[in-house]
């Protein structure tokens, strides 16, 4: 690999030379970092533990460049933009590849420094659209700012399996009592790979915070009840699991088989529909109006849900002993998301 002006080598000691982009006056990102591929569609990714495997011998890995989203639909970025009111710029190219989503962006302070606390952010989106190359997700900014506060940080944003790629559950795919949570097996290992490796970048391993915002706070409570041993702290900012709970196996079911139906793949034997699913182009799976009703599965790991506020408390109070902090709250402007739909509803007055 040609180094590019403007970029620098990280000599990590167990991940080898990782060319990385100056991409402020005082901060350096590493971006499109492997951390975990997926074998086949609808079956759990695997960690990465070498990445010289993806570039040549001798050369950096190539860490410049901002990785490949998980497969959504184009318009997505343009739905979000709406959500939060404001058009951003958009300087990289934005694209979709099903194999190699699963990467991570670390932005650091520039320099040596040691031992810093570690923030992992999980993008939100409904479970169906976001990624951490998006401008909104930007983590350098973040970072920025905790060294003008002298509270330098370590950012981390993770992509993982969106829609149906990322949720799709039925006892056809895989045995029932790991059905489904492709995304949330991807943030696991994100947090593996952090843990991993954060310290070759400057990060604290023992000193790992993980926070969500919608979708991603959901992730994130989901984490803390399977009491992920790979970070010490979490952030869940405007969401919790019964927003958008996970499902009964045999509520998921359901979707799939009206996913077979709208393919035309119901009458087909069990192993020939499933080949057949996975042979489809993804972006017929992406624009399936289905793929908007894709939800985390309760199984052996994914915890169902209260119902009540009280509940779920008593939930989240029986799995902390494994943990530091927990912070959950919401955002200052949460439901201006939904206000052009009542402002004008002559029912309302």
């Amino acid at each position: 690999m040609a180094m590019k002006e403007g970029s620098v080598v990280c000599h990590h000691p167990e991940l080898g030379l990782i060319g990385g982009v100056i991409s402020s006056p005082t901060t350096t990102q590493f971006r499109n970092l492997l951390y975990a591929t997926i074998p086949k569609r609808w079956e759990h990714s695997e960690l990465v533990t070498d990445l010289s495997q993806y570039c040549e011998p001798g050369q950096p890995y190539d860490a410049t460049a901002w990785g490949p989203l998980s497969p959504q639909q184009d318009a997505s970025i343009d739905f979000d933009f709406g959500l939060i009111g404001k058009q951003l710029p958009v300087d990289r190219e934005l694209v979709c590849d099903e194999h190699k989503c699963l990467n991570l962006v670390i932005s650091k302070p520039t320099g040596d420094l040691k031992g810093l606390p570690v923030l992992v952010f999980i993008h939100g989106g409904g479970f169906f659209l976001g990624g951490n190359s998006w401008p909104q997700y930007d983590l350098r900014k973040l970072v920025e700012l905790s060294i003008a506060k002298e509270k330098p940080i370590i950012a981390v944003g993770v992509n993982y399996r969106l829609g149906l790629l990322g949720f799709l559950a039925s006892g056809d795919l895989s045995e029932p009592q790991i059905a489904g949570n492709y995304g949330l097996f991807d943030q696991a290992n994100a947090f593996k790979w952090v843990k991993r490796n954060i310290q070759g970048f400057g990060g604290d391993p023992l000193s790992v915070t993980v926070m969500g915002e919608s979708a991603g706070s959901i992730s994130t409570l989901l984490h803390v009840l399977r009491q992920e041993p790979s970070f010490q702290r979490a952030m869940a900012m405007s969401g919790d699991p019964r927003l958008r709970p996970p499902q009964p196996l045999a509520k998921n079911e359901v979707l799939y088989h009206s996913l077979l139906d709208e393919l035309a793949l119901k009458h087909f034997p069990t192993r020939e529909r499933v080949a057949a699913l996975r042979e489809i182009d993804w972006r017929r799976l992406v624009a399936s109006p289905l793929t908007l009703r894709s939800l985390p599965t309760i199984n052996s790991d994914i915890r169902g849900f209260e119902e009540t506020i009280e509940g779920v408390g008593k939930q989240l109070r029986s799995s902390l002993s494994c943990f530091k902090t927990l912070v959950i709250g919401d955002c200052l402007h949460d439901v201006s998301v939904f206000m052009s739909a009542y402002v004008n509803d002559a029912a309302l007055g």
